[in-house]
């Protein structure tokens, strides 16, 4: 559902390199779905971090940031202990930053929806599949539309919680364009 401008060889080979490299880091996919809810959203967080060889450190709170003068780009924190931390990336929610910190920054919008369904989006004999889909976007400058669905077999909804005692967890989402409401 892309036409043949929209992409090229070299990004989809990237892509499944990057699909296929993730097999088998955790579990049998390189999916990871917040189970039975967004309270595992933190736990998700730590597995992605793991996947990807990193490493989350808990009860470490951050005293100050190593920056390199000339590529102004985080080279390690120092904790409360005195410990120096290495780090290619520090990721922090920004109200811990100035103002005068946060006016540099872009900030992207996500229109997202969460939809409940007794039937899957498509026509298949079994109820245990899971559907990853886009939506090519209809003009120039908007964004394609993800839908990711997800089955009772992958923990993110109960089975039998409907009277036909199917359900799918639908997440729809698209980057907001600048200034829509939607």
């Amino acid at each position: 559902m892309t036409s043949e401008t929209a992409c090229n060889t070299i990004d989809g080979l990237k892509a499944t390199k990057n699909f296929l490299h993730c097999l088998g880091r955790y579990g049998n996919t390189p999916f990871l779905f917040p189970l039975y809810g967004q309270g595992e959203l933190p736990q998700c967080f730590c597995r992605m971090c793991a996947v990807f060889g990193g490493i989350y450190c808990l009860r470490h709170s951050v005293q100050c940031l190593v920056v390199d003068k000339e590529s102004r780009k985080c080279k390690a924190v120092i904790d409360q202990f005195g410990q120096r931390i290495i780090s290619k990336h520090f990721l922090v929610e920004d109200s811990y930053f100035s103002e005068n910190t946060c006016s540099h920054v872009q900030y992207r919008q996500i229109s997202r929806s969460v939809l409940i369904t007794d039937r899957s989006v498509l026509k298949a004999d079994s109820d245990q599949q899971i559907s990853i889909l886009t939506v090519p976007a209809m003009e120039t400058g908007t964004f394609a539309v993800r839908v990711i669905e997800l089955c009772s077999s992958t923990m993110t909804c109960m089975k039998g919680t409907c009277e036909h005692s199917r359900i799918w967890l639908s997440y729809v989402f698209v980057l907001a364009v600048k200034g829509d409401s939607h």
